[in-house]
């Protein structure tokens, strides 16, 4: 079996139990990118192929060990997400449990395929053709609005995939990381709001059309369920991207520092955060604040526009995107985390790589910034979306209450324990295993 995974950026991961490890190939993404979703070649790539070709971009595998498949196989399967950029929730949600799912029981092989908003090359045609060539008996699709890029022609031939696949048999499972319905379009800078809105809820109905549709949020779910009344609607929790650890607190004699982080675009609310920090730093405020991030694949000159701000703004330090393992240095350096935003499209991926990592998380009183805290029972301080006064007096109040941040920390990490990789994995693979049993979509609840 074939498989050409020519996808830029480079697509395919892959693990198969059922040949032997040998002959690992290295290069299926190209370095940087593995490198920045924290996967390694040599433990996640396995299997007894050999490689045609010389190209990263261009890369075909043949499994010889096709032929060699129990009677009775377990889950062959096919991951369709977003690689890049790999600095992104939903990229590094993919990975995550990509990197999980290999090491799950009933788990016979993985296979990512990857795209990126801003690959031109990129097609849901070209998906369908290399998910065929793989012939999995399960395809997960790791979906949010933003991850086919700004184009609605290409978000709603990514979001049809699903409906094909299941047409052709293929049992097939999506998660659905943002509700159009629940989403405030001008917050988020779109424009036409009239005609989006209506291609969002197409889009919805599209992704609700495969067997098992999954969403982060409990809210979520209860939205889907009243207002397309549908069953096949699964909550299973975002869960955290990386194992929960206490991180040393910084003590008070130490330089304090705030971390920022994410793909920044205005409805992220930078400018209030660094309006409050200047208000801070007036009153006698020491700490630093970080800004970790990059382009939002929607807003590509807004980091350009944050940095020339910048210049005149004292304590201030924009670092960029950063590979995983330079994430768990910042926030161990870090003594809390600001998520300022003005609007919200989900589960914050940010808010549960704080709480996993024992940092305690300053947020917008947005209902679903609300929501991902309090649906597993996180604890945070919470200010009003865009009020830079109140910002600056909690950040004030908090950094010098270092028995509420220790509070903060030992409370959010005992709750991210029930919530790991794995533990988000083994629910997903409930799941697969429920579809493949051949149940009805509507007793999959």
């Amino acid at each position: 079996m074939d498989l050409n995974v020519s996808l830029s950026p480079p697509a395919a991961i892959l693990y198969d139990r059922n040949t032997s490890a040998g002959g690992a190939i290295r290069e299926a993404m190209s370095p940087g990118d593995l490198k920045a979703l924290n996967l390694s070649p040599r433990n996640i790539i396995y299997g007894q192929r050999t490689m045609q070709g010389t190209s990263p971009k261009d890369i075909k595998f043949t499994n010889l060990g096709v032929n060699n498949v129990r009677s009775n196989p377990g889950i062959r399967l096919a991951v369709v997400s977003p690689v890049s950029p790999p600095f992104t929730g939903i990229s590094q949600y993919g990975a995550a449990l990509a990197s999980a799912f290999r090491n799950a029981y009933g788990i016979d092989s993985v296979t990512l395929v990857g795209y990126g908003p801003q690959d031109r090359r990129f097609s849901a045609f070209e998906i369908l053709q290399k998910i065929r060539t793989l012939n999995p008996n399960v395809v997960w699709f790791n979906l949010s609005f933003s991850a086919f890029g700004a184009s609605r022609r290409r978000i709603l031939a990514g979001y049809v995939l699903p409906t094909i696949f299941r047409s052709l048999g293929i049992p097939t499972v999506v998660t659905m990381h943002e509700i159009f319905d629940d989403i405030s379009l001008s917050a988020v800078g779109v424009r036409s709001e009239w005609t989006v809105r209506a291609g969002g809820r197409i889009a919805t109905r599209l992704a609700l059309n495969a067997d098992v549709t999954c969403v982060t949020l409990a809210r979520h779910e209860s939205q889907l369920r009243r207002l397309y009344r549908t069953t096949n609607v699964r909550h299973i929790p975002h869960g955290s991207l990386v194992e929960p650890e206490l991180l040393p607190h910084r003590s008070g004699h130490r330089e304090q520092k705030l971390l920022f982080l994410g793909c920044l675009s205005p409805h992220k609310g930078l400018s209030v955060l660094l309006a409050s920090f200047k208000r801070f730093r007036r009153r006698g405020g020491q700490a630093r604040l970080l800004i970790v991030g990059d382009d939002h694949p929607r807003f590509s000159t807004y980091c350009g526009e944050v940095r020339a701000q910048l210049s005149d703004t004292d304590g201030v330090e924009y670092v960029g995107a950063q590979p995983e393992v330079r994430l768990r240095k910042l926030f161990s350096d870090s003594t809390a985390v600001v998520l300022p935003y003005l609007a919200s499209t989900g589960a914050s991926s940010v808010l549960y790589r704080a709480a996993a990592l024992g940092r305690p998380a300053i947020l917008s009183d947005l209902d679903e910034l609300r929501a991902s805290a309090e649906e597993v029972g996180l604890q945070a301080e919470y200010v009003p979306p865009n009020d830079s006064v109140a910002l600056a007096t909690t950040i004030e109040r908090l950094l010098r209450d270092e028995i509420r941040m220790e509070a903060l920390a030992r409370h959010n990490v005992a709750i991210m324990r029930r919530y790991t990789p794995t533990e988000i994995c083994n629910l997903y693979v409930d799941v697969f295993r429920q579809v493949l049993d051949g149940r009805s979509k509507r007793r999959i609840v």
